[in-house]
């Protein structure tokens, strides 16, 4: 698995029809809505290895499917790219459905970016991550930020109409008065909603091990204090964890996460400009991390403010060793590899040896591009995601009715070369 309104009332999440809701004010005449079945129980999740979430792409791959949040005035939709029949279709399966009103299991109000969808086993969810508490009415929050819109739009507002406009205020104010949780979708049946308390807000929760989502969180000004958070998938239980002195979550590896954090011989001062001295003479630490034991795993070691981790990629951690200059970040004086399991390094580029690109070798086409200035991790433009079968998932343009990307399945080696050769994803109109 790979390594993301008054013109509109919301219904309930869980229960309800999914189809327009009855509204106080409606845009349009409502219809009556039809009994839903009741969403079916969720599995106890088992764990597995360490996967990411893609909380900056509101999208996940699942090497079966593809999933995204697609932006609509008000919400965005949970749409889903089948590879075995190359179509995308709406996350709900649940008769006359409107996709329009929070019963329908693929509508989520606000902002896409607010939401981290993902799977553990069979089950499909989606993480609300409150981004901004808002506690005005929604009266008080659309004279403030929707009126003056709808008087002088904008461009980004530009080509909505009034009621467009009143609407996706609405999904905002609907998003940012919903405290943070967790969504089990069931397209047949309906979404369950699990709130969670309101301090994991301030938890990137980025990971998953199928059993619970993790995240890190630093708690202080000068960013020493760290926490790690664990939610279980199960029943939305909160666990929260220390770190070590500025431990961050950076990458996954097997059955454990690799971090990072400052090893020094004394406690960091609280002082800033004292704090900045001393911690001139830390050291950055690499571990490989079982959040669920406490245990770690060093796994290289340079001095502080001196190294960066790429990535780990087919068993090699890759580190970007950095040489500070003044006025400036750094500039890079080496790629160096680890091999995970022989403990073995290897110095694969200096700034000596130029401009270059060297393929890493894995599924998603991930490359190190590497200059005298810069060095970087990169994926060939247009691609979204590799399939379980070795196919990528890629973009091919814009639809002239939808304005969103066309997607195309195809093998690499033959988008890599530029072939014509691939299948068509017959795209989701709605």
């Amino acid at each position: 698995m790979k390594k993301l309104i008054p013109l509109i009332l919301a219904a309930a999440l869980t229960l309800a029809a999914c189809a327009s809701a009855p509204d106080e004010t409606p845009l349009t005449t409502p219809t009556p809505a039809p009994e839903a079945p009741e969403p079916t129980s969720t599995p106890a999740p088992a764990t597995t290895d360490f996967y990411p979430l893609e909380s900056y792409t509101t999208a996940f791959n699942t090497g079966d499917a593809y999933y995204e949040l697609v932006q609509y005035p008000g919400h965005a939709l949970l749409l889903k790219t089948d590879y075995a029949t190359a179509a995308q279709t709406v996350c709900c399966t649940m008769p006359n459905c409107a996709h329009d009103s929070e019963a329908c299991p693929a509508y989520f109000p606000g902002r896409a970016r607010r939401y981290t969808v993902f799977t553990a086993g069979d089950t499909l969810y989606v993480y609300h991550t409150l981004f901004y508490r808002n506690t005005q009415t929604w009266e008080e929050y659309f004279d403030e930020y929707g009126k003056p819109q709808l008087e002088h739009p904008d461009q980004s507002f530009e080509g909505l109409t009034a009621d467009e406009i009143t609407a996706d205020f609405y999904g905002r104010w609907t998003e940012q008065t919903t405290p943070p949780c967790l969504y089990t979708v069931h397209p047949g049946g309906g979404k369950v909603r699990t709130d969670l308390p309101e301090e994991v807000r301030d938890y990137v929760m980025a990971y998953c091990d199928g059993a619970a989502v993790y995240g890190a969180a630093w708690n202080d000004e000068n960013g020493t204090t760290a926490t790690g958070c664990r939610i279980s998938l199960a029943d939305g239980a909160v666990q929260t964890f220390p770190l070590l002195t500025q431990e961050q979550f950076l990458d996954v590896c097997g059955d454990a996460l690799v971090t990072s954090h400052i090893v020094t011989d004394a406690p960091l001062p609280t002082d800033r400009e004292q704090y900045q001295a001393a911690i001139q003479s830390a050291e950055t630490e690499y571990d490989l991390y079982d959040p669920n034991d406490g245990t770690r795993t060093r796994l290289a070691a340079y001095p502080y403010d001196t190294s960066a981790l790429l990535g780990v990629y087919g068993g090699k951690a890759y580190f970007e060793k950095r040489q500070p200059i003044p006025y400036a970040a750094y500039e890079p004086v080496a790629v160096e590899t680890l091999d995970i399991a022989t403990g073995t390094t290897e110095t694969i580029w200096t700034p000596e040896q130029g401009a270059q690109e060297l393929p890493l070798g894995d599924a998603e086409g991930h490359s190190l591009r590497m200059s005298e200035s810069d060095v970087i991790t990169s994926q060939p433009v247009g691609f979204r995601a590799a399939a379980a079968d070795g196919r990528w998932l890629v973009m091919t343009g814009k639809d002239e009715t939808t304005n969103r990307e066309n997607y195309a399945l195809v093998e690499p080696e033959q988008f890599m070369a530029g072939s014509a050769e691939q299948e068509t994803v017959t795209m989701w109109q709605g």
